[in-house]
Order: structure tokens, then sequence, then C-alpha cells
């Protein structure tokens, strides 16, 4: 129906408005430095395009590998379980924040730190994914017995995603 289609839209959007504002709030507190809102509003944008942009480059792949690997999801629900998994990264930095504004209050950032914190947030947003796809097998465990839960295949997609958000990190010129 016309709701359900809008509860979902609703979701999804909310899922985004997450992962936005904590990679966007993430970003504006590693540049808490820098005297001028110009460069609070950089690190706040390169933060989050980031985040968004090494998950899009990456979501293609993942698509094939769960379908390779036996995997009845669908794309959409992929889709949806990333965009949950990244809404996840974003709570993870937004949580840390805090902790780096006090870094730089307290006299500085450690060296790669930075690259510390999005591996690790991307480490707890990968859990999450492993999770939604266990909990989709486990949905159709009875209706498709052949099919396989994939989430063995994050290990290799998490060290695409983290050999990409390097190459994104060197391109933002955050390492």
């Amino acid at each position: 129906s016309i709701l359900q289609r809008h509860v979902r839209w609703l979701a999804v959007s909310e899922l985004v408005i997450v992962g936005v504002i904590g990679a966007a709030l993430y970003g504006a507190a590693v540049s808490l430095d820098s005297v001028t809102w110009h460069v609070l509003w950089k690190f706040a944008w390169q933060s989050v395009t980031l985040l968004w942009l090494s998950i899009a480059v990456c979501v293609p792949s993942l698509a094939v590998f769960t379908a390779v690997r036996g995997s009845t999801v669908s794309v959409r629900e992929l889709l949806l379980m990333t965009l949950a998994s990244v809404a996840t990264v974003g709570l993870v930095l937004l949580s840390v924040a805090p902790i780096i504004a006090f870094f730089h209050w307290t006299g500085g950032l450690p060296q790669n730190v930075n690259l510390i914190v999005f591996i690790g947030s991307i480490f707890l947003g990968l859990l999450y994914l492993g999770q939604a796809l266990i909990f989709a097998h486990e949905e159709r465990k009875a209706s498709t017995p052949s099919s396989a839960p994939a989430v063995d295949i994050l290990i290799v997609w998490g060290i695409l995603l983290i050999i990409v958000l390097f190459r994104m990190m060197e391109w933002l010129g955050w390492m």
C-alpha cells in the first residue's frame, strides 16, 4: 500500500540522515584545531564523502559476492542492510566525536587516529551487516534450504572496503 511504501522510504531517509549527520559531526570534531568555519565545513563534508563514497564504490561487489556465495538476499534488501550498516558507522563516528574534540582541546590529535577510528567504525558496521545477513538467512531457511547466509564474504568485502577507504583518505588529504 501507499502507506507502507511511505513508511519504508521514511525509514530509509532516516538511515541516510543518521549516516550523514554522524559522519559530518565527526569530521567537524576532527577539524576543531582550525580557526575558520571554512575548514570545519570542509572536514565535515570530507568525512561524509569518505564514508558514503567508499560504500557506494564497494556495494556492487558486495551484491555480487553475496550472490556468488549463495545468498538469496535481494539487491534491494542488501541495499537496505547496507544503509543500516552505514547508519551504524555514522552513530559510532558520532559517539567518538567528543573524544576527538577532547584530544584537540588538550593538545592535539594523535597521529593516524582518524584511520583507526574509521576502520573501527567500519568494523562495527560490518558486524551489523553480518547480523542482518544472518537474520535474513534464518527467515528464508525454511523456504530455501540451499540458501547461504554469506556472512563469511564480509571478511573479503571488508578488506576491499578498507583498501578503498585508504585510497579515499589519500584522495581527500586525510593521510
